[in-house]
């Protein structure tokens, strides 16, 4: 189930992605936020969420609690600072309606998600419960989440701009997902 979620979740990301260049591109409206891009974005973490869970749920067994309360200290450190550095400017922000609140929130959030469920299945890959395309996937997820966490903390504080590092780890991540799938694919036809 998480090989058919994986491609759903890239494929939303494409669709997203193109949805934003058309955007920024062909309209000319940098950084177009809201836009229909973050639905289908929403979409992506909904995916992405879904699949990482059920790649726990298969490794349940195998996972070594020192190694989960490590990660999950970690990823509270993560929350803590994201905290400080975007979801309170988010939340404090009286220009932004309800609706503009969820849709900003939803990036960290989702983000820190993935990443939390990515490192706890990253545990695991050691011990060959998947094969090498899910540490391509694993590793994917980390760049894309630090990606939007460093885009997020830019675009708060007024530092974004199109083509910085952010656009080149998406892109990486992007690839990353992409070994991953051909990894699959040789494994498949074998």
């Amino acid at each position: 189930l998480e090989v058919v979620r994986a491609p759903i979740m890239v494929c939303l990301d494409a669709i997203a992605g193109t949805i934003w260049a058309i955007y920024e591109v062909g309209l000319g409206v940098l950084n177009p936020f809201p836009s229909p891009a973050d639905a289908v974005w929403f979409l992506f973490y909904v995916a992405g969420i879904s699949g990482l869970g059920y790649a726990v749920k298969r490794v349940w067994n195998l996972l070594r609690w020192k190694h989960v309360l490590v990660v999950f200290v970690g990823w509270l450190v993560l929350l803590v600072v994201t905290y400080l550095y975007s979801l309170k400017q988010i939340f404090a922000d009286p220009t932004y309606s309800l609706l503009l609140k969820a849709l900003s929130v939803q990036y960290p959030v989702g983000d820190l998600f993935l990443l939390l469920l990515a490192a706890i299945v990253f545990t695991t890959l050691r011990r060959g419960v998947y094969g090498p395309s899910w540490l391509a996937f694993i590793i994917g997820y980390f760049v894309y989440g630090i990606a939007d966490l460093v885009y997020t903390f830019y675009l708060y504080t007024g530092a974004y701009r199109t083509g910085q590092l952010t656009d080149l780890l998406w892109y990486v991540a992007q690839l990353l997902f992409v070994y991953g799938f051909y990894q699959q694919a040789k494994i498949l036809r074998q």
